[in-house]
């Protein structure tokens, strides 16, 4: 036994030299010369400090100062690199790494030195010279089918590189890798890949000189956690401190954070990456962002925008978005959105609530300039306006659009001249809203890819308006109110108005679109209520006309209509009646004109005519009538002490069957047709009227509104360019009781 005691004695003493020479012996040298001789031929040069490696460790490498660096001054330094995996596991072609960590990178580099790096290698590679061919074996049975990396980390990593115009710097990276693993390695589809991964990026610069752009950011954290099949159970996104600037836009974001998963359901487990679809796909979203601003510089006031404390919740399932929560402050006040749709053309849009709280909008606009007379539209009448088809405007890309709840609580809006001095901003707004509320509810805005219209508004849709005060140039209005809401009467409308200092309009009544019914037809019924209104809140509406209508005005307006709207809206019949107070048109001396052509016939009477079609009449018209040279020098004043006006509607057809209008001095009387359809006056008389409303001078119109200045009339002294006489001999019959009234006739 003594001989095999020896054996034993003998081999454990050859395994302990065995050891301590693997573990004594210092591979470094051997490693940079075999280096340095494969490289010889190659512009560069890598040199390892220190190489840790152990026969008795087959599964373990560990380098220490590793440098590599060209001769164009491009250079990689890695202050550690330690290497752990199983050995055995290659025995079942399988590739078990245990642990890869790399410390301490530094990068620094140009695009020049690569380019002529690039150029060497190429240049070296051709003049090697050209090996016969050799039939080469399949050696794929041999090589590993999957992959286990149960760490991975590259860590400390610096970043310096360069080219003409642009330069990148990284001070700190830091990147994680665990549990990665991959079957079918040698077929590689990202469906079988599963891992966690976690980057971390500090101090992060990017500028481009010859853009003039700069990007910073202080730290960036990402984590994501896949599963095969593409199941992103998990990620994460950090950002504190990023910036971007150029010379037309700056913009920066305090902090943002997002987290959520995405799981793709597959068709079976041999789904590959090609066969992916949205459609058949859930996934989860989160994120905060504590501070987004965006700053304009080339803007002279509008320049800054701030969102802060925005947070987004977000999951797709079956089809369908969920957006759960989008809320932000900005400009002073929240916003909340709540949302659905579906995720293929044409879309299916469902708003659920949005929510818009104690908002402050303050623009910078120009003014906008004054209108002049000239600036009116003119109507092209050469064609007769009898009614067309109703166009619905088709939207191709939404199917369906509802609104379920919007809300807008205390916003104030204003818009201010860029010319105006910073400290006069507020005052000198040439627009303002205060305290504006807003309600709409079930409301159906799109249905089947056209616009809702009143035939297709779901019952129980409403709105509601209200603001304390709107201004717009000199206009200022208070307590705006309107309530609409759809019911099986129709549309109703209660409680609308607005007001101004001392006056208001009230309008209320329904509109009944039969449409909805099987009927082609539609009823309007409205009645308008008008209390010492300061006409001079219309004059920024008015700009240069020649009339602008003054003082305050006390009215009533009643509206009993029937339209037909699929042929333009035409008005089928119906009855308007307008009753109204005293007030003032500046622009023209109405009673200088009138009295003026009683004494001498310097003016025709067509003047007057004129200035009444352009007013009141014109306006049921939708025409303007210019007044002839000779009233120019009436300018002045009128003083209206009441206007009546009853007329009828039949087709489009206006026929005023009773209309006074009474100045300070005379009574003017209207009668007649006014053909919509046409463009123009059917038989329609205007007359000076006396205190028993018996014409002293009459006069007739028919034709175009366009021709209105050429078509001849009649009176009852015959052509106003008869002798006054002439005129002042039917004024007299008329005292005798030799006529009757104008509205009789």
């Amino acid at each position: 036994m003594k001989w095999l005691r020896a054996i034993v004695i003998g081999s454990i003493a050859v395994l302990c030299l065995f050891v301590t020479a693997d573990y004594l012996f210092d591979r470094t040298n051997i490693v940079n010369q075999q280096l340095n001789n494969a490289l010889a031929a190659m512009p560069m040069q890598v040199r390892i400090d220190k190489v840790n490696h152990r026969l008795t460790q087959l599964g373990e490498l560990q380098l220490q100062g590793v440098h590599w660096q060209d001769k164009f001054g491009d250079s990689v330094a890695i202050d550690n690199f330690q290497l752990k995996f199983n050995w055995r596991a290659l025995l079942n072609n399988t590739l078990d790494i245990n642990q890869i960590t790399i410390e301490g990178v530094r990068f620094n580099a140009s695009t020049q030195g690569l380019r002529q790096l690039q150029h060497e290698l190429q240049a070296n590679a051709s003049e090697q010279p050209e090996q016969d061919d050799v039939e080469q074996s399949d050696i794929s049975e041999y090589l590993p089918n999957k992959l286990i990396l149960d760490a991975f980390a590259l860590t400390q990593v610096e970043v310096a590189f360069a080219t003409e115009h642009q330069q990148v710097n990284l001070q700190q990276a830091n990147v994680s890798l665990r549990k990665l693993e991959l079957t079918q390695l040698l077929e590689f589809d990202p469906v079988n890949l599963s891992f966690e991964l976690n980057l971390a990026l500090d101090n992060f610069a990017f500028a481009d000189n010859q853009q003039q752009q700069n990007v910073k950011l202080d730290q960036l954290d990402f984590a994501l956690e896949l599963a095969p099949k593409l199941q992103i159970n998990h990620t994460d996104l950090s950002i504190e401190n990023i910036a971007f600037n150029q010379p037309n836009l700056e913009s920066s974001i305090k902090h943002i954070a997002i987290s959520g998963g995405f799981v793709a359901q597959w068709l079976n487990d041999t789904a590959r990456l090609e066969l992916f679809n949205w459609q058949t796909a859930t996934a989860k979203l989160k994120t905060d962002v504590e501070r987004l601003e965006l700053v304009l510089p080339q803007q002279a006031r509008n320049n800054s925008y701030v969102v802060e404390k925005l947070e987004l919740v977000s999951q797709m399932a079956k089809e369908q978005l969920q957006l759960e929560n989008l809320s932000f402050n900005a400009f002073g006040g929240q916003t909340q959105l709540q949302a659905q749709s579906n995720l293929t053309l044409p879309l299916d849009l469902r708003l659920k609530q949005l929510n818009l709280t104690n908002l402050n909008l303050q623009h910078y606009l120009a003014k906008p300039a004054e209108q002049t007379e000239n600036a009116t539209d003119t109507v092209d009448d050469s064609q007769p306006q009898t009614g067309s088809e109703e166009q619905t405007q088709q939207i191709e890309q939404v199917a369906n659009l509802y609104l379920e709840q919007i809300n807008i609580s205390n916003l104030n809006a204003q818009l201010i001249d860029p010319e105006t001095p910073p400290l006069q901003s507020e005052q000198s707004a040439w627009f303002a809203l205060n305290k504006f509320n807003f309600e709409l509810t079930d409301v159906a805005a799109v249905q089947q890819h056209k616009i809702v219209d009143l035939i297709t508004l779901n019952n129980g849709a409403k709105a509601k308006l209200a603001a304390r005060q709107l201004s717009y140039l000199d206009s200022q209005f208070n307590q705006l109110s309107l309530n609409v809401q759809q019911q099986e009467e129709g549309l109703v409308l209660t409680d609308s108005g607005l007001s101004t200092k001392d006056g208001r309009v009230q309008t209320q009544g329904t509109v009944f679109d039969k449409r909805r019914i099987g009927e082609n037809s539609a009823l309007v019924n409205l009645q308008t209520d008008i209390y010492r209104f300061d006409l001079a809140a219309l004059q920024p509406f008015i700009g240069d006309s020649a009339f602008k209508p003054t003082g305050m005005l006390d009215a009533n307006i009643d509206a009993d209509l029937q339209f037909k709207p699929e042929e333009n809206w035409l008005m089928q019949q119906g009855n308007v009646q307008i009753k109204s107070g005293p007030f003032a048109v500046e622009g023209i001396a109405m009673d200088k004109l009138i009295n003026g052509f009683k004494a001498s016939q310097e003016t025709s009477l067509l003047d007057v005519g004129s200035f009444l079609v352009a007013g009141p009449v014109g306006m049921m018209a939708m025409q303007f009538v210019e007044l002839t040279a000779g009233a120019a020098q009436f300018k002045g004043q009128s003083q209206i002490k009441s206007i009546e006006a009853n007329a009828h509607v039949q087709n489009n057809l206006i026929r005023l069957d009773k209309a006074k209008l009474k100045t300070a001095e005379n009574n003017l009387g209207f009668i007649g047709n006014v053909n919509l359809n046409k463009q123009a006056f059917e038989k329609f008389r205007f007359a000076i009227l006396d205190d028993k409303d018996c014409p002293t001078i009459q006069q007739t119109l028919d034709g175009k509104f366009s021709e209105v200045k050429k078509v001849l009339f009649n009176t009852t002294s015959g052509a106003v360019t008869s002798p006054l006489s002439n005129v002042w001999r039917k004024a007299k019959d008329a005292a005798g009781g030799g006529c009757k009234s104008f509205f009789a006739m």
